[in-house]
């Protein structure tokens, strides 16, 4: 059996996945026996509600700063951004390394994570403001 005959399996961002996939078939995989699998899923929305512009607060850190839609920050980025450290992993919502206590407000998903999340928490690596204030544990 030669190698373009095997079956590949592929579990990643979408990106990756594809770049993969197209890289095989151009090289002589047979399509049908490539396997892919997402990491999360594309349109499972959670609300489609969210803040142009809102105040993030981080409590434990005393820092206030705005957060605007037209950056496409994820809360996880902008307390980067701010200067602080917060732990993360995946940025994607399966690990729930960042997973922070919200004090006040809420956030939106882009997408359904896979991690769980306790209540009143948030994962920050995939979360945004929903409301004009949010408050974070941070």
């Amino acid at each position: 059996m030669s190698w373009f005959e095997s079956d590949f399996y592929i579990c990643g961002p979408e990106a990756l996945e594809s770049a993969l996939v197209t890289g095989l078939v151009a090289q002589g995989a047979r399509k049908h026996r490539i396997f892919v699998e997402r990491f999360q899923s594309q349109g499972d929305l959670l609300s489609s509600v969210s803040a142009a512009r809102a105040e993030v607060v981080f409590a434990r850190s005393g820092q206030s700063v705005v957060w605007n839609e037209t950056e496409g920050l994820t809360l996880l980025e902008l307390a980067e951004k701010s200067g602080l450290a917060p732990p993360s992993g995946c940025r994607i919502g399966v690990c729930s390394s960042c997973q922070c206590e919200v004090l006040e407000g809420d956030v939106l998903y882009g997408f359904r994570p896979i991690a769980e999340i306790a209540q009143g928490t948030a994962l920050l690596c995939c979360t945004k403001p929903a409301t004009a204030r949010v408050v974070l544990a941070l």
